[in-house]
């Protein structure tokens, strides 16, 4: 009996979610769009970015890499661990949980399913 192997990539969140699930260059707009900076809850994490690469998350209209920034944060972390960088990292770390938690509360509460789900029900009649 053959099998078949399905290989999702990373984009494929991005079609299931009907654009909602960001892209590695678009997660501080998404957070924009979601309402999470509202509160000031990632004031330090802003401060940070713009400190350190220059880029405004509030304002910016340029596309700011979100690996990249992790990847700023670890290697200064690697040099010199800080109670300050470490909760840089996990501001950085709660923002991303954030904007994954309202966009799959976004995609909950539309009709109509995505590619994951017709994928999955074309994979259960087989």
């Amino acid at each position: 009996m053959a099998s078949k192997v399905y290989i999702l990539g990373a984009g494929s969140s991005i079609g299931h979610s009907h654009k909602l699930f960001p892209a590695i260059t678009t997660f501080f707009s998404c957070a924009k769009e979601f309402d999470l900076y509202s509160n000031n809850r990632f004031e330090a994490l802003a401060i940070y970015i713009k400190d350190k690469m220059g880029y405004n998350i509030y304002a910016s209209r340029k596309e700011i890499d979100i690996e990249a920034v992790m990847t700023h944060i670890e290697i200064e972390l690697e040099r010199k661990a800080s109670p300050y960088l470490l909760a840089i990292r996990q501001d950085l770390l709660e923002l991303i949980q954030q904007v994954l938690i309202a966009a799959e509360e976004e995609i909950t509460s539309r009709e109509g399913k995505g590619e994951y789900s017709l994928l999955a029900s074309g994979l259960q009649k087989k």
